[in-house]
């Protein structure tokens, strides 16, 4: 009877990691934050240019696939390399930016922040621009705003090869929602 309750236990013990690991697996990924960690952790860590290429759009994707390619002699892509650097990173900076695209129906695009309490069905907008002094434009100039919603995260990294250690780097993401989607539109070093 003793033997019967621990074989109990111990499949329930089983059942429970099994459904920790894939609610854990299965959990929603799809912020800023979690975008950079994962390409931070693909990209740098992993050496692994396909699994970064899942979460980039834009000028980040033509990076990755231009590097790729060229990697294309040397491995396979998805291969690992035969011996990656250790890297240790840390997330050392972080800003948000909520601007809007502001298209006018004469064809101009104004990026910036729109201002004011009554987005829905205002007379006017005013729009503070990235480069310049806010401006008010009659809502019949107006064709559609488009929210953009961007995040820049820095993170330091630290690499160490077989011999040597490197001295630390600053690596910069830039993401953003796009399409319901949290994608790397860029990325750098330096």
């Amino acid at each position: 009877m003793k033997h019967q309750e621990y074989g109990m236990k111990a499949l329930w013990i089983r059942f429970s990691l099994v459904l920790l690991t894939v609610t854990f697996a299965c959990s929603d990924r799809n912020s800023p934050d979690h975008v950079a960690e994962d390409f931070i952790y693909n990209y740098y860590l992993r050496a692994n240019q396909e699994a970064a290429l899942h979460l980039s759009e834009a000028l980040a994707e033509e990076k990755l696939k231009s590097e790729i390619e060229l990697l294309r002699n040397v491995r396979q892509p998805g291969e690992a390399p035969d011996s990656p650097p250790k890297i240790k990173y840390k997330m050392i900076g972080k800003k948000v930016y909520n601007e809007s695209v502001v298209r006018l129906k004469n064809g101009k695009e104004i990026i910036g922040v729109v201002e004011g309490n009554d987005k829905n069905a205002p007379t006017a907008f005013t729009i503070r621009p990235r480069d310049g002094e806010s401006m008010t434009m009659p809502s019949g100039e107006v064709d559609r705003i488009v929210e953009q919603k961007r995040v820049f995260f820095s993170y330091r990294l630290t690499v160490k090869d077989a011999e040597n250690l490197i001295p630390p780097r600053t690596a910069v993401l830039y993401t953003e929602l796009i399409e319901g989607e949290w994608k790397v539109v860029n990325f750098d070093e330096y």
